[in-house]
């Protein structure tokens, strides 16, 4: 392996993979190795000799006896890393509609198409979250439904309407004491510092937590704090967080949509204000609303390589 000065005298962009590794290939793990190292580790390859034996005695590949092993994953993304051609997968808020992100991402994993990097704001934090901490997706449909049930929690309206006590239980409830850096796969999810009015990529740390900031819907959920951030639903600033995914790393990038209206521009501006009529708070989300439509009419063609929108 080349030195840490050798590398550094690189004229091309460099990634750095271990093999080998004992422990389970997490990312808190991953985080480790590149502390020692000074550098950042693309990924780790774990140890299974037993299998590598297997391969060799029957001389076959790989992913032919053991395709849905560990090791057989983590060298699929080295192979899709060195031809750029790794998957992330961005989901959006949506309220209610998120339910179509478990269809279809269940769709996607069907027909073979990787989840390399995940990443989602709002509602679209759970349906990768339930599918990182191992649950089938008729597991998730339930869970889904369930924790809906829990949201409203009426709260005194200094800072917002509804209390999140009910929400934040629950989610503490199902995700434990799970933090990201147990995780094997990148996995981020955005808010909203309210002070500052900046994206936070949310990527360490306790699950639930950064869930429950990212569902934080601005004047319907109080804001959640996060060291030195107040955050809310980033949803009202990006929707579709598909450029913390290119961020983490992917090269191709899947964006899933389920927000149903259609982009906001000078010509369907109209429809999208008549909700601001009736009342001073509709007036509020509604402006809000707009901003956040039009950030994605904006951003969203131009970055992504494939928009999937759920059929209504």
């Amino acid at each position: 392996m080349p030195s840490t000065t050798d590398l550094e005298t690189f004229s091309v962009p460099y990634s750095i993979f271990i093999t080998h590794v004992p422990d389970i290939p997490t990312i808190g793990e991953q985080d480790k190795y590149s502390r020692r190292l000074g550098h950042s580790v693309m990924r780790l390859l774990p140890a299974d000799i037993s299998l590598l034996d297997e391969c060799w005695k029957r001389r076959m590949a790989l992913s032919e006896v053991a395709p849905q092993s560990v090791l057989a994953q983590a060298v699929d993304f080295v192979a899709r890393h060195i031809a750029h051609l790794t998957v992330g997968i961005a989901f959006g808020g949506g309220g209610a509609r998120g339910f179509a992100h478990l269809g279809t991402f269940e769709r996607l994993l069907h027909y073979g198409i990787p989840a390399d990097y995940l990443a989602g704001c709002s509602i679209g934090v759970l349906p990768p979250s339930l599918y990182l901490m191992g649950k089938s997706f008729a597991e998730s449909e339930a869970l889904f439904l369930d924790i809906h049930r829990h949201i409203v929690r009426w709260g005194f309206p200094r800072m917002s309407i509804f209390s999140n006590r009910g929400l934040k239980r629950e989610l503490q409830k199902r995700c434990g004491d799970l933090r990201f850096e147990d995780l094997s796969t990148p996995f981020a999810m955005i808010a909203l510092d309210l002070a500052m009015r900046t994206e936070v990529v949310l990527d360490r740390g306790p699950l639930w937590l950064a869930a429950l900031a990212s569902v934080s819907i601005p004047g319907i959920f109080p804001p959640v704090t996060i060291g030195k951030h107040m955050l809310i639903d980033a949803g009202v600033h990006d929707p579709v967080p598909t450029r913390a995914v290119r961020k983490m790393g992917a090269d191709i990038l899947l964006s899933i949509d389920v927000d149903d209206r259609e982009p906001l521009s000078l010509e369907s501006a109209t429809p999208w204000m008549e909700e601001a009529k009736y009342t001073p708070a509709r007036k509020a989300l509604s402006w809000s609303t707009c901003s956040c439509a039009l950030t994605k009419s904006a951003c969203l063609p131009s970055i992504c390589i494939v928009i999937l929108k759920p059929m209504w």
